[in-house]
């Protein structure tokens, strides 16, 4: 190997066709003569190795919208990423789905989750190496939030939430070795469609208001509603650090913002739900006398 140049050793390679490389550099790695030295160039050629398959991987970024809406803020930050970042992000969508379908808990919602799950797997199959992140919106993050967790094959590098209606209890560290990356939870506020989201159905949670306050998210507040996350600052200062390199740009909302409005505090608190569920199990036992027909067959039995 001594009388080996460098120079004869690059000319080789680079003389060689692509499939033959690997193998020429492994044999000149083999003719190192100093133990120490072999080792070396062992260690610098699998570094090499690993740094050239991080250069090389895609960093991609699907777009889940919520309900009752052609989200046109798809398209824009598509072309922000493209242009600002050079990520190629891939708006889904799950077509018009109306509030009726969106309150009822049974049902209606697997519909909409089959259709993201089946463009995730296609995304997949069609770039098997890249780095998928995904930006999700109201009903959207409900999706995410099911397919992760019903789905261990879906691996997720980075997740930007906002007008999230996850449950606030979500168990994220379910999700261990599915999400590779930080998740980011933008609440805003003045966003009270989670809050009614979590009072009038199950399964939801008023996260998108009040944040997860877990320690696997990252919750930033910002003074604004429901929709007013896709205004182009707010995605180029926020969303695009983030989805580049991981950035988490912070909020000066989220220190200075003032106590929860005390009326949707209440509304949050407020077991609705079951009261709404209390009322119908008594209105059913008067309508039908149903409580005087336990009567007459406890009586029976009792009899017999």
């Amino acid at each position: 190997m001594a009388n080996i140049s460098l120079e004869q050793v690059r000319r080789k390679i680079d003389e060689a066709p692509s499939e033959q490389r690997l193998s020429i550099i492994q044999n000149f790695i083999c003719q190192i003569d100093s133990p120490e030295q072999r080792s070396l160039a062992e260690s610098m050629f699998f570094l090499g190795q690993e740094l050239s398959t991080l250069q090389q991987r895609e960093n991609i970024v699907v777009l889940i919208h919520g309900i009752m809406t052609h989200a046109v803020w798809q398209e824009r930050l598509m072309a922000k990423l493209k242009s600002e970042a050079d990520i190629v992000a891939f708006p889904i969508g799950y077509d018009f789905l109306d509030i009726l379908r969106f309150w009822c808990p049974f049902f209606t919602r697997k519909g909409p989750i089959d259709k993201v799950l089946h463009q995730l797997r296609v995304l997949r199959s069609e770039h098997p190496n890249a780095d998928i992140s995904a930006v999700a919106h109201s009903f959207g993050t409900y999706i995410m939030s099911q397919i992760l967790l019903d789905n261990t094959d879906i691996k997720i590098h980075r997740i930007q939430l906002c007008g999230s209606i996850i449950s606030r209890n979500f168990q994220w560290d379910q999700l261990k070795g599915r999400i590779k990356g930080i998740v980011v939870n933008d609440a805003g506020s003045r966003d009270y469609w989670p809050v009614f989201a979590s009072l009038f159905s199950w399964g939801y949670g008023a996260s998108g208001t009040f944040g997860f306050k877990n320690v696997l998210v990252k919750d930033r507040f910002y003074d604004c509603g429901h929709s007013d996350f896709f205004e182009d600052e707010h995605m180029r200062k926020y969303w695009i650090p983030l989805l580049i390199d991981g950035q988490v740009v912070p909020s000066d909302w989220s220190q200075s913002r003032p106590s929860p409005n005390v009326v949707i505090s209440f509304l949050n608190w407020l077991p609705l739900k079951i009261l709404i569920a209390i009322g119908i199990f008594v209105w059913a036992l008067s309508k039908f006398n149903i409580a005087d027909k336990f009567i007459q067959i406890f009586k029976i039995f009792a009899g017999n």
